[in-house]
């Protein structure tokens, strides 16, 4: 019994089993993902040129954010709110920087 890898010998395409690509020769890498067309899925053995357009396969998550660095990005998320805030808030009744003030008539 013969995996379902890509490419085999019958037919012009090929169809990559790591992003589904159809490929118009038989090639040993995907002209898509770069990947070792004679692999199965994931499988590549280093052989890739980029990383895996889509994948057939859960793959588990990477490890989350830690109670500490939730805070600090939640910090950093609030005070680029209130600096954005800060901007919209109106001046007073004082006069610009760097313009005379309005001359009044007699």
């Amino acid at each position: 019994m013969h995996p379902a890898s890509a490419p085999s010998s019958e037919g012009e395409h090929s169809i990559c089993p790591h992003c589904w690509g159809v490929n118009p020769g038989m090639f040993r890498l995907c002209a898509r993902c770069g990947a070792d067309m004679r692999t199965i899925l994931q499988e590549s053995g280093g052989l890739r040129r980029t990383a895996a357009v889509q994948s057939p396969v859960p793959v588990g998550t990477a490890r989350r954010l830690g109670l500490g660095q939730r805070a600090v990005l939640c910090l950093f998320v609030v005070m680029m709110a209130l600096s954005y805030l800060v901007h919209l808030l109106p001046q007073g009744n004082r006069a610009p920087q760097g313009l005379p003030a309005p001359a009044t008539t007699p």
